[in-house]
């Protein structure tokens, strides 16, 4: 199966080197943050490029050296370089130590599960894909330390139980809305473990998703990959100076309105 749109949207984020925690993140609008390659409270620029070189080279299943590089050969690498560049803050194994396997690991797996996630996302919800299969369900895919309540969370957001299961259209905003990142695939959130099952037409018709006529309104990878403006205005000024400043003649603000330029 090819992996290049998951390659392709990786590489299409633009490098946000900044003090910013992951809060702070939280407040720019979900279009920000997917076109931005960042790493909570990272300032070294050149820290973050290798960061983001070792996703894409996962990505990419590049060869170093005669062996295809491994997930585990870009934690040791980058634990060795966070070092030499003083970034290692003595935490130990910590979220908020960029030299940490557990931070380094959240990095790599995060963003590159988002890059799998948005290629699955594009090749299950366009064309026939769509019409043969025009619903899925949340599913655990593996175990969690933590295994958050989300069948509870489901509902929170405004999601219906199908026989106990947790299934709607594809083109439905429940997705959006449970997503920590903004997106309508997995991963929903860090460490979450869960992802997504494709239902078939057929059933879907049975459990009553959707009637037998059912057609999608619009495709759904256009519609998102459309998404061209956000609201920025609770954003803190020394962060959307540096998005801003960064994204360089790709963007617009007026009036805290960002808005990207097609």
């Amino acid at each position: 199966m090819s992996n290049a749109a998951a390659i392709e949207e990786f590489a299409a984020k633009t490098e946000v080197p900044s003090w910013a925690r992951t809060a702070d993140w939280q407040e720019l609008p979900a279009a920000i943050r997917r076109r931005s390659f960042f790493s909570a409270a990272l300032e070294d620029a050149r820290a973050l490029s290798a960061e983001r070189k070792s996703v894409a080279d996962l990505l990419q299943t590049v060869s170093k050296d005669g062996k295809i590089y491994r997930r585990d050969t870009a934690i040791t690498e980058l634990q060795a370089m966070m070092q030499r560049r003083g970034l290692d803050t003595g935490d130990g194994n910590t979220l908020t130590n960029p030299a940490a396997e557990s931070r380094i690991k959240l990095v790599i797996d995060t963003n590159r599960a988002q890059a799998q996630g948005y290629a699955r996302f594009k090749r299950s919800s366009t064309g026939g894909a769509l019409l043969a299969f025009p619903a899925q369900e949340l599913v655990r895919v593996r175990n969690s330390k933590v295994q958050r309540q989300w069948t509870e969370i489901w509902k929170e957001h405004g999601g219906t139980l199908t026989n106990g299961r947790m299934i709607a259209l594809k083109t439905d905003p429940i997705w959006i809305a449970i997503s920590r990142f903004g997106t309508p695939y997995p991963p929903f959130d860090f460490n979450s473990g869960m992802g997504v099952m494709n239902v078939s037409r057929r059933e879907a018709i049975a459990l009553g998703i959707m009637s037998a006529d059912w057609q999608p309104e619009a495709d759904p990878v256009k519609d998102f990959n459309a998404e061209v403006e956000a609201d920025v205005s609770t954003v803190h000024p020394d962060l959307l100076s540096t998005v801003s400043t960064l994204f360089g003649d790709a963007v617009t603000v007026v009036d805290g309105i960002m808005r990207f330029v097609q």
